[in-house]
């Protein structure tokens, strides 16, 4: 199956008169992948292009443009083989300055690559295609908070698994520990295990990541921290898998 056959999960997606952009989730390879379209009314797709994100990058550029705000333009050239024939892949991220009335542009731009030293690919002549999203700094704000919200949830989804297969791992030793006979107790080494249970802090963050994490709805979350009083906590442990079955 090819790339760009793979269903992703869409984390964000912004529509301009001439351009739309998708973020989606591309974590199982460390990235987000950026899907950019420009079209016309009345005639449909002019062009396409598509860059891939390290969550490395991706967290400090997105910190930086929740303020409405860019200090620098940002330039990241990647590359990929497609059929044996390098891509080249540019993101640019620039600020037009404060008059211009849609200040911020995310320009995707793919073409012919090269590929150089261990395997990195850089372009080779002008990109075929490039479509750029003029946004207003309202809707970069949207879109960056947005990114950073999704990728706080999958991390703390990611602690709450580790927790639990670390929890199995403790249940299991301390099991087969009991199970052995009197006299070979002293003499079983002791099972240390691989990943110890992260205990969540019961706050309000930790509270609205494990929401998304399990995919219960806003207003679902909502009501049960009606129904606690406000009490994160508790409100934690209503949550499916985390002792009380769910909200009543």
């Amino acid at each position: 199956m090819s790339e760009q056959h793979i269903e992703r999960h869409r984390i964000h997606t912004v529509i301009t008169r001439s351009a739309i952009l998708h973020v989606e989730d591309a974590l199982e390879i460390g990235k987000l992948r950026l899907f950019a379209l420009a079209y016309k009314r009345g005639q449909g797709a002019q062009a396409h292009a598509i860059h891939f994100l390290d969550v490395a990058d991706a967290r400090p550029l997105m910190r930086d443009l929740a303020t409405g705000r860019l200090r620098e333009k940002y330039t990241e050239f990647k590359g990929s083989r497609n059929g044996g024939q390098p891509v080249s892949r540019i993101l640019t991220v620039k600020d037009r300055g404060q008059e211009a009335r849609s200040p911020m542009i995310i320009e995707l731009a793919n073409g012919p690559g090269e590929v150089i030293g261990q395997g990195a690919i850089k372009p080779k002549g002008k990109p075929t295609t490039s479509v750029a999203i003029f946004l207003s700094r309202w809707e970069t704000r949207k879109l960056s908070l947005a990114v950073l919200e999704y990728l706080q949830a999958c991390a703390v989804a990611e602690a709450l698994a580790k927790a639990k297969v670390g929890g199995v791992i403790q249940a299991e030793a301390a099991l087969q520990a009991e199970e052995l006979p009197a006299e070979g107790k002293n003499e079983q080494p002791f099972v240390e295990p691989t990943a110890p249970p992260i205990q969540a802090d019961a706050t309000a963050t930790a509270f609205w990541a494990a929401v998304y994490a399990v995919g219960m709805a806003q207003a679902e979350g909502a009501e049960i921290v009606k129904q606690t009083g406000g009490d994160w906590s508790e409100a934690l442990a209503m949550l499916p898998g985390n002792g009380r079955g769910g909200a009543r």
